[in-house]
């Protein structure tokens, strides 16, 4: 029986993971696949040809998350090194070491239009500036983060509940489950 995929996205010794991979994402656009894994690298592929494109390294610790911009532009890590890297897509370039967490760091995401980065560890939440790298806010911990397609409110979600907050102005605007 043959494969339904043409190509294998492991490529040749030296361009796969290590160790187990912890997610996988596609680019907006389907042209990328980024994956992390715990032997603490990000590796860029193409997704129409399984063409290794960049082997991201630098973490210390294993890779939890990674996500891609929708504008295509950054790729951003996550990893139990407590800290968040955001990365040229082009390039395979490191442009920011996010390192403010104080725990590790399970989940990192763009917003709609990749100015901004939330990152989530165990105890907080930060709202980064993706250009400057400058922290937005600072929010407490939970187990999982997402924004609305509008990029105005962006969502925690843990064991205490669910809360919505304003992502101009870090208020709380709707709290579900409360504590």
């Amino acid at each position: 029986m043959s494969s339904s995929v043409p190509y294998p996205l492991e490529g040749t010794a030296g361009k796969r993971h290590t160790g187990s991979i912890t997610n996988v994402i596609f680019s907006g656009d389907g042209s990328l696949i980024a994956s992390a894994s715990h032997d603490r690298t990000v590796r860029v592929w193409n997704a129409h040809t399984g063409q290794h494109l960049f082997l991201l390294s630098g973490h210390t610790s294993w890779v939890n998350d990674v996500a891609i911009s929708a504008n295509g532009q950054y790729v951003v890590s996550a990893s139990w090194d407590k800290t968040v890297r955001v990365w040229d897509v082009h390039t395979g370039q490191m442009l920011l070491n996010l390192k403010n967490h104080t725990n590790d760091v399970t989940s990192a995401i763009f917003n709609p239009d990749g100015t901004r980065l939330l990152s989530l560890s165990w105890s907080d939440v930060l709202l980064w500036d993706v250009k400057t790298g400058q922290i937005l806010f600072n929010l407490r911990g939970g187990h999982s983060i997402a924004f609305s397609t509008d990029g105005k409110r962006l969502i925690t979600g843990g064991h205490k509940g669910i809360r919505v907050y304003d992502v101009q102005t870090s208020e709380e605007i709707l709290k579900a489950f409360p504590d």
